[in-house]
């Protein structure tokens, strides 16, 4: 598990400048010639924010867990978990080997429009 620096596609990155495909391309190719797995993960997509304000606000995938097949097979139940992120511009990521089911992690933002909504109060009720 690492911050590796590098995005695998655009599909793991949020504003900003595009990927640079040759660098991208690199960093996938490397992770298949050492015969890697990048394992699966529960929570948020993007491990990495520039921490601005939401106009310029950049989002990455930039963390990782890779692993061959020999230690995925040992541990077939293995989760990956991006945690909420506190202060730094990463989050933290806890590997559990042994897990139990993990509901999907969502931070809940409360958005005060709901307020006018006709049945905000029923479906608040019936949650």
């Amino acid at each position: 598990m690492e911050d590796f620096n590098e995005v695998i596609s655009n599909t793991n990155k949020l504003e900003g400048n595009l990927v640079y495909l040759s660098r991208s391309s690199a960093f996938s190719d490397c992770i298949n010639n050492m015969n890697m797995v990048d394992l699966r993960f529960v929570g948020l997509k993007f491990t990495w924010s520039n921490l601005q304000s939401f106009n310029s606000l950049i989002l990455e995938r930039l963390d990782r867990a890779l692993t061959n097949s020999r230690w995925k097979v040992l541990f077939l139940n293995n989760v990956v978990l991006h945690l909420s992120r506190l202060s730094d511009d990463h989050c933290p990521i806890l590997m559990d080997t042994n897990p139990m089911d993990y509901p999907p992690l969502r931070r809940f933002r409360f958005e005060s429009m709901w307020l006018s909504h006709p049945d905000f109060q029923n479906v608040v009720s019936s949650s």
